[in-house]
């Protein structure tokens, strides 16, 4: 806070009347109560923010969390759908290798009868 007596004395001390160092000191004074920030402000600012800074990061380590845990789902489930299109596959085309070679077979049935 601002020493009235002491401002004001400097002012006269510098030319000024007791009148216009008076004025000077009441606009003095309400620029630093109203625009400027004291000490306790700026420890409820950072307190305020310390909390708000420590929400964010436990909702940020949650999300991050729940990101991972659905991340697994869905890489598990894709694992699966993969493993099951495999086997699919697989059988589909042991089927066609079977009946190629059942193919094959009697073909070359018919062509050892046309051959005798």
């Amino acid at each position: 806070m601002v020493n009235a007596f002491k401002y004001t004395k400097q002012l006269e001390e510098a030319g000024f009347s007791r009148e216009q160092a008076e004025i000077q000191l009441q606009i003095m004074t309400e620029i630093v109560e109203g625009d400027l920030a004291t000490k306790q402000d700026l420890q409820i600012l950072g307190t305020a923010l310390g909390r708000d800074s420590k929400t964010l990061e436990s909702s940020l380590q949650q999300d991050i969390k729940t990101l991972e845990t659905n991340l697994r789902h869905e890489m598990t489930s894709l694992d699966s759908n993969l493993r099951q299109d495999m086997k699919t596959l697989e059988t589909n085309l042991k089927h066609e290798m079977t009946s190629l070679d059942s193919n094959l077979r009697q073909d070359m049935k018919s062509l050892e009868i046309n051959i005798q």
